[in-house]
């Protein structure tokens, strides 16, 4: 609920309560993958390379198939080099 919560905050251009919403969705629950994968989406463009990269592989960890976090890793390292 909190990570639907934030897609919607983060749609309507109310980060810092998106992000909110994100940071307790996984403290509910750890292996809220989406969550996560939002996480890293605006770490990275708010230029928190760092926590943008940890939140990716969080992602992986808890689904190492997922796609879009294997992508976006990936454009993440080609990024800062």
């Amino acid at each position: 609920l909190h990570s639907d919560l934030g897609v919607l905050l983060m749609n309507t251009d109310r980060l810092a309560e998106a992000e909110a919403c994100y940071r307790r969705a996984v403290a509910i629950d750890r292996a809220c993958i989406e969550a996560w994968i939002n996480l890293a989406v605006m770490a990275r463009f708010g230029g928190r390379f760092d926590e943008s990269e940890a939140a990716w592989r969080e992602a992986l960890r808890i689904d190492p198939a997922r796609s879009v976090a294997q992508v976006g890793l990936g454009h993440l390292l080609l990024a800062t080099g």
